[in-house]
């Protein structure tokens, strides 16, 4: 079977499972597990087919057992579990796309050994690499320490990939990885690293070990790795949020739930990975808007010096240049800027833009670096800043970089020439940076700092599933965050009106309205209605494009405020745009009498009048905008029409050579060839038209198209539609000539 032929198989037999046809699923499963020739699955299915008659006989024999919905959710899970395991056996020898298979592939090759091997020998590995640490420095001790290290990354990547790859995990390897996870004496980042592994393998087959292995490490006392664990758990769980029935993982999330910091930092993932949606958009404004502006504002700026004149001029005298700020105010650059700094304060990720063309270094060809915690003892990190860098504490101690963006900037500075390099190092350690400062100085309030641990941590996720050269190989878990709200336990916090108005308007900001709505839709279930709320819903749907179901919400935002003049002008435009006139001006007309002075208000009123073919009225309200702003032109145009609308062809001339004379438009144009055809002047009417034409860029069509759409207002002033005819002809003759 082809990749595509097995995944319409495990499609097939789960749509059977969730419609609870189980006895289509296991004779499927019989089949399938034959064709594979595995006699363990063999024996799983028939064990399993055994245990639901024996619930079915039960059932029918009316036999109450209150575990009965216990023993059926396990019976699900364990299909669940043999499908995944015959998919993945189907693929393993078939695949050769996927990353995941050929990973397995080449463990199985060189014999590694299983989890609980590969921790010992690591371990082991540790404590060798501890003794070269302990003598006293040689060039020969530099090269141990040096191959020690790496001996010890290759075993991390190896465990990686054996705890990522692992299906289904054995009694004995839940084990030797939950002893690592407890373990004192192995580094933290190899602990974060199995936390990443767990969450990798889970995501395409899900199993109830890998997320209880997660919640456990959650509830440890090491704050990153609990934070990492907790994350990771959270996206598992809205990846399967419909397999997470377990009555075990369901106690465990309970008793969890009841721990002190629960509520918090379930919020914190949860907003931290709704913040992942933006992050498209902030990358788009860092290359669209903020970098082209600087290119441009670049030479501007060193244009405003003359370099030969500051070669007398001390240096320790120059103090700022105040028309500095004035050019980056001019230049946008400025706002921008803030723009992105208020960004980052919310934890939006204004970095992945700027490191992204940095993940094509070798470094990141293995998978396990893209979830490996920066640290200054990494072969890579020593290559670049030497051991023992001021600089690379530095950048460890960053809080604003995430692990792969630290890493991307260490392998960055391999590539700068070694004079260069080594002068700037020995520059910074001889200003005796104390980095420990520098670190207490950054650190933020408690709360904070989870936050931060846990953005990181979800930048460094995002970067993989998006950056990876194989990134299509996975299943990119940010595309199911439309789940989280659907995790059981966690759901009962997620769903508090106080979160989800945090995610409703972390949306709305930033003008995802679809989300929006539906995120303040929750938030009207279980809060108390408001007006803000239902104009919120409403501006939401009204961007959507529902109109009709913005006005409902506008309507019921209007039952709890009745004086809102920004209500009251939506719904008016909402009638408007739905093309009911008369509803709308009804609204116009309220709002008139708060803002009896409002230009846009009047017009509004005009435009109402006019599309209801009472021109009196219109002109009244157009003369009356009019007067309220002699300085705008925004009334010339209606009152030009109207007035021609009215055979009053003098006055409406007056008007449209006042407009001809302001930037005039192609339809200005238009509507002066109207003009001078009802006032039987077609020559003056041709040379506007071919002017309209000549506005347009030479479009013959959008013309005609134009003077079609007015045809019956020129018949209305007595204009022939034989003579329209004769026109439309004379004017594409006039514009050849």
């Amino acid at each position: 079977m082809t990749d595509k032929e097995i995944y319409k198989k495990r499609q097939l037999i789960i749509a059977d499972v969730k419609q609870k046809h189980l006895h289509n699923t296991f004779s499927q499963l019989t089949v399938w597990a034959e064709e594979l020739g595995d006699w363990q699955l063999t024996d799983e299915v028939k064990r399993l087919e055994e245990s639901y008659l024996m619930m079915l006989r039960y059932a029918l024999d009316g036999i109450e057992d209150p575990s009965r919905q216990d023993v059926y959710n396990g019976i699900i899970a364990s299909i669940y579990r043999c499908v995944d395991r015959m998919v993945r056996s189907s693929l393993k020898n078939n695949s050769s796309s996927k990353v995941y298979f050929s990973t397995l592939r080449l463990l199985e090759m060189q014999r590694v050994g299983n989890i609980g091997q590969l921790i010992e020998r690591y371990t082991h590995s540790l404590s060798q690499s501890s003794l070269y640490n302990l003598i006293t420095d040689s060039s020969q001790n530099a090269s141990n320490m040096r191959d020690a290290s790496i001996n010890n990354e290759r075993l991390e990547s190896d465990i990686f990939n054996r705890v990522w790859t692992t299906y289904p995990l054995s009694v004995d390897d839940t084990s030797a990885i939950e002893q690592a996870l407890q373990s004192h004496a192995l580094p933290s980042h190899f602990k974060q690293l199995i936390i990443s592994a767990l969450l990798l393998g889970a995501l395409d087959y899900y199993e109830d070990a890998r997320l209880k292995l997660l919640l456990s490490a959650y509830q440890q006392d090491n704050e990153t790795l609990a934070l990492t664990a907790l994350t990771a758990a959270m996206i598992i769980m809205s990846r399967h949020h419909s397999l997470i029935n377990n009555s075990r993982i369901l106690n465990q999330l309970k008793a969890i739930a009841e721990t002190p910091s629960w509520h918090k930092d379930a919020t914190a993932v949860f907003l931290q990975l709704i913040r992942t949606r933006d992050t498209e958009r902030v990358s788009r404004k860092m290359q669209d808007e903020l970098l082209p502006e600087m290119m441009k504002f670049r030479p501007g700026a060193t244009g405003k010096f003359n370099l030969d004149q500051l070669s007398d001029i001390d240096i320790n005298s120059l103090e700022e240049n105040p028309e500095w700020q004035e050019m980056l105010e001019n230049s946008g650059i400025g706002d921008k800027m803030k723009e992105l700094t208020e960004m980052q304060q919310d934890g939006s990720d204004v970095f992945m833009s700027t490191f992204a063309h940095l993940k094509s270094y070798s470094f990141f060809s293995t998978v396990s670096n893209w979830f490996l915690p920066f640290h200054i003892d990494h072969t890579e990190v020593v290559d670049a800043m030497g051991r023992d860098s001021v600089f690379a504490e530095l950048i460890a101690s960053s809080p604003h970089l995430c692990n792969s963006d630290k890493y991307s900037f260490a392998l960055s500075l391999k590539s700068v020439p070694e004079a260069q390099r080594s002068m700037m190092m020995s520059q910074l350690d001889s200003q005796n940076i104390n980095v420990a400062e520098l670190r207490n100085a950054s650190l933020a309030a408690a709360t904070q700092q989870r936050e931060n641990i846990i953005n990181k941590y979800v930048q460094d996720l995002y970067r993989f599933f998006h950056l990876y050269r194989a990134k299509d190989d996975f299943a990119n878990p940010f595309a199911f965050l439309s789940h989280l709200i659907d995790i059981p336990v966690v759901k009962e916090n997620l769903r508090e009106p106080e979160t989800l108005s945090l995610v409703a308007e972390f949306y709305f900001k930033r003008k995802y309205y679809s989300e929006a709505y539906n995120a303040f839709s929750l938030v009207a279930e279980n809060a108390r209605p408001s007006a803000a709320l239902f104009q919120k819903m409403g501006y939401s749907k009204q961007q959507m494009g529902d109109t009709n179901g913005a006005i409902n919400l506008y309507e019921q935002a209007e039952l709890l405020n009745a004086e809102s003049q920004w209500t009251i002008r939506n719904l008016a435009a909402c009638y408007k745009t739905l093309g009911r006139f008369e509803d709308a001006l009804k609204y116009y007309q309220r709002l008139e009498t708060l803002r009896p002075d409002d230009v846009s208000v009047a017009l509004n009123i005009g435009h109402c009048y006019l599309a209801l073919d009472n021109i009196k009225e219109a002109l009244h309200n157009y003369y009356k905008a009019e007067f309220l702003d002699e300085q705008s032109t925004r009334a010339w145009r209606p009152v030009a029409w109207c007035l021609m609308l009215n055979r009053d062809f003098e006055q409406s001339l007056a008007y449209y050579k006042r407009i001809i004379d302001n930037e005039p438009t192609a339809a200005d144009y238009l509507n002066l060839g109207h003009l001078h055809l009802a006032s039987g002047q077609a020559a003056k009417a041709i040379e506007a038209y071919k002017q309209c034409i000549a506005a347009e860029g030479g479009s013959v069509d959008t013309f005609i198209s134009g003077i079609k759409n007015d045809e019956s207002t020129l018949v209305s002033l007595g204009v022939n539609t034989e003579m329209i005819s004769f026109l439309i002809d004379a004017v594409q003759y006039a514009s050849k000539q």
